[in-house]
């Protein structure tokens, strides 16, 4: 069936034309780590939150501090909660700093909870009957202290792909480097 192109503009809450705006909006997909309590955790922005009548709501600017637009999140766990754009460009600009490194200025410690892979049990049996090391970095949370100061517990999950360096360095210096969610550092070293 060919896409046909929609005979009118997209318009915000109050029915006003949004023509400022890219046909594909630039936060739909993004992947951020946002606060939900007193953690970040990575989210993705997945759609534009519609009141009952369908129509977006907040008011779209292009200067990201005033747009008040609300987007759809999802989180890890299935949940959707809105956000508003400017709280969500908020976080990706403080994710940075002025030479675009990543938030991660440093990884001080670690927690983790009964749910984690024990040792015991970080080995699974294949359908050939073989065992593979179960790759799993479940409850597992390390403390950041991001570019911008604060400090948050960011699931390790979130932070061995963009931080495997620092991520291993805590391990090995905290003696965890052999737990069950931590072998994949030895390709790091390797």
């Amino acid at each position: 069936m060919p896409r046909t192109i929609p005979e009118n503009e997209a318009a915000d809450a109050r029915g006003k034309p949004i023509c400022q705006q890219s046909v594909t909006d630039t936060l739909i997909h993004t992947e951020d780590l946002l606060p939900r309590g007193e953690e970040l955790l990575g989210a993705k922005v997945i759609r534009r939150t519609m009141d009952e009548d369908g129509k977006v709501i907040g008011d779209f600017n292009s200067m990201p501090v005033y747009n008040t637009m609300l987007y759809d999140v999802e989180f890890p766990d299935g949940t959707i909660k809105p956000y508003a754009a400017n709280v969500i460009a908020d976080n990706i600009y403080n994710q940075v700093d002025s030479e675009g490194s990543n938030i991660v200025k440093s990884i001080g410690d670690y927690c983790t909870d009964d749910n984690a892979v024990s040792k015991e049990n970080q080995f699974v049996m294949g359908k050939n009957g073989r065992k593979h090391l179960r790759k799993t970095t479940a409850s597992w949370k390390l403390r950041a202290v991001l570019t911008n100061g604060a400090t948050r517990w960011i699931p390790l999950k979130d932070l061995k792909e963009p931080n495997p360096v620092d991520v291993a360095e805590v391990a090995v210096s905290r003696g965890i480097d052999d737990e069950p969610a931590f072998k994949w550092l030895g390709s790091v070293y390797a």
